[in-house]
């Protein structure tokens, strides 16, 4: 049996061939429309740590895979990569798809339990905690956009659907947590996608 891939439309078509035998299977796996590879710079994502913000640093190499964004500690308070309106933009018709990213941080002493993803349209905040920090080498994650998730709303664990898609129908802000570590650290984000 030989096996080919085929990416078509943003679908990887893995069909199995038979080579003397009738037993046939086609795989179709959605790959991730990506938003942000980092392979010619920051593309626009910025860092923001209580309302200040700085540009994100670019790496050409190092990441999952070319280049990726990190930055360091600038301000008090943790800090997140925040990324610009092309890819919000993206995310206003996303309801029910998965967010996808990849983190890697400098170290993993001394992690802090604070939101992970946070989406902001005006004054509405939904935040989520994945559960798990990255490590030191590239940790993929994969979000739902919906409400079955663990989301909160300003705070609160309820959220409904209508919520849900209003909240992305009118996003202004994309945050994705990059410090972890309580005191100097770096971190690191690549392969931004939706599927």
């Amino acid at each position: 049996m030989a096996t080919i891939s085929i990416k078509i439309n943003g679908y990887l078509l893995i069909s199995l061939l038979c080579l003397g035998t009738t037993d046939c299977h086609e795989i179709i796996t959605p790959l991730p429309i990506l938003l942000s590879t980092f392979t010619q710079g920051a593309a626009g994502w910025q860092i923001i740590s209580n309302g200040m913000t700085t540009d994100a640093k670019f790496s050409s190499a190092g990441g999952n895979p070319d280049g990726y964004i990190y930055s360091s500690d600038f301000a008090s308070g943790i800090w997140y990569f925040m990324a610009p309106k092309s890819v919000t933009d993206q995310l206003k018709f996303a309801y029910g798809q998965r967010l996808h990213f990849d983190l890697k941080q400098s170290g993993t002493q001394d992690q802090q339990n604070k939101d992970d993803v946070i989406l902001i349209s005006g004054k509405v905040k939904l935040a989520l905690k994945t559960g798990h920090p990255p490590g030191t080498d590239w940790t993929s994650y994969s979000i739902k956009l919906d409400e079955s998730g663990a989301w909160k709303k300003n705070g609160t664990s309820a959220l409904t659907e209508d919520e849900f898609r209003l909240v992305l129908s009118n996003i202004d802000q994309l945050w994705i947590r990059g410090e972890f570590i309580n005191g100097a650290d770096q971190g690191c984000l690549d392969s931004v996608g939706i599927n």
